[in-house]
């Protein structure tokens, strides 16, 4: 997929424990350059998911990796929206070009291995 510098995201228990640390780990030994994010509540809010965001964009990451229960995956998936979202119009906004609309952008699905 070509992703080199994932922000893995967690809620603040799982960021703490062995399972989230040994996954950082294994993700470094794979030659990633892995950040964590798991300032997350059980229920996260919108300022989790702008916080989260911030985080990617500070890490320059290219990538999320949610690791977790549904609130996790939920955030993790609005985290990588929100930053799909907010480089889309610094796009459309830094182009003199016309902008294509939102429907015609089309994610494709990973195919499970």
């Amino acid at each position: 997929m070509g992703i080199v510098r994932p922000l893995m995201v967690t809620d603040r228990g799982l960021g703490a424990g062995a399972m989230v640390a040994a996954a950082m780990s294994a993700l470094r030994a794979a030659g990633l350059d892995a950040a964590l994010f798991s300032d997350l509540a059980s229920d996260p809010t919108g300022e989790d998911v702008a916080r989260g965001g911030e985080a990617l964009r500070a890490h320059r990451g290219d990538g999320v990796i949610a690791f977790g229960g549904g609130s996790s995956l939920d955030a993790g998936k609005a985290i990588s929206a929100w930053d799909f979202t907010k480089c889309m119009m610094r796009k459309a906004m830094s182009s003199t070009a016309a902008v294509t609309p939102a429907k015609s952008f089309r994610r494709r699905p990973v195919p499970a291995e």
